[in-house]
């Protein structure tokens, strides 16, 4: 009686663990990663993906991620500019894309206000995520309209994973799928 008693709570234990570790696992596996409460309008916003970091002149300029809203299923993106670039270049802008391998990059206007924010949203694109087939998204941004681009990470929405990582590169506008 004992011994069963004892099989029963170690299988009960054994499952919990590994339904922890699957639950912990999927937040640091390259999924989208929630805000608490989200941004933005309704604040429906979460991040997506991984971002990707932005040098410009060899000095770290920003970073730009994917965002995903949970309340429409729409994509946009999310620049930050570090604040000691901000400091030092102080009129410079940033130009912020969508792309998908499978459908035409998606370009925003220049963001003109970046030079008076920390923070530049593109979320009116109204772009659902299932417009490609697969249903994969990478954010990018330009500095200054330099022809370098850089990427954050191709993240797919029917598993919710990156299945590419960020990706940057000059007279390069297409990332590789």
């Amino acid at each position: 009686m004992e011994l069963e008693k004892f099989m029963r709570i170690r299988v009960l234990l054994a499952a919990a663990c590994a339904a922890a570790s699957l639950t912990l696992g999927l937040g640091t596996a390259g999924t989208a990663h929630a805000v608490a409460g989200g941004f933005g309008p309704g604040n429906c916003w979460i991040n997506a993906g991984n971002p990707g970091n932005y040098y410009y002149s060899g000095a770290y300029a920003g970073q730009v991620e994917q965002i995903y809203n949970t309340c429409d299923g729409t994509v946009g993106v999310h620049w930050q500019w570090s604040s000691g670039f901000r400091a030092a270049n102080p009129n410079a802008y940033v130009q912020l894309a969508l792309n998908s391998p499978y459908w035409s990059s998606w370009w925003g206007p220049l963001a003109t206000l970046a030079k008076q924010s920390q923070d530049v949203w593109w979320w009116d694109s109204g772009l659902p995520h299932g417009t490609p087939k697969p249903d994969q998204w990478r954010a990018g941004a330009m500095v200054n309209h330099n022809n370098c681009i850089e990427w954050g990470s191709l993240h797919w929405y029917a598993n919710g994973a990156d299945v590419d990582g960020p990706y940057g590169g000059c007279d390069d506008f297409y990332p590789p799928a």
